[in-house]
């Protein structure tokens, strides 16, 4: 478990996206909920391909209610 406290839901995102793959992983996949803004998958996409350029990122639209964004590393 761990928190995060952020200005906006990119930089969560982002941060949490770091945390995960800290502890490895070569795949992340990103789950974009009903109204989830772009720019949340933009900002996560290009942090990793910064910081983690072999880590392949997956993205689907699951439009769930309640969460903007689930996160998977594999």
């Amino acid at each position: 478990d761990f928190a995060v406290i952020a200005e906006t839901v990119e930089a969560a995102a982002v941060e949490v996206v770091h945390r995960l793959l800290g502890g490895g992983g070569e795949l992340l996949t990103l789950v974009t909920g009903d109204g989830c803004d772009e720019s949340v998958v933009r900002a996560v996409s290009e942090a990793v391909g910064r910081s983690r350029p072999d880590v392949d990122v997956t993205i689907y639209a699951g439009a769930q209610s309640h969460y903007p964004l689930l996160i998977g590393v594999e």
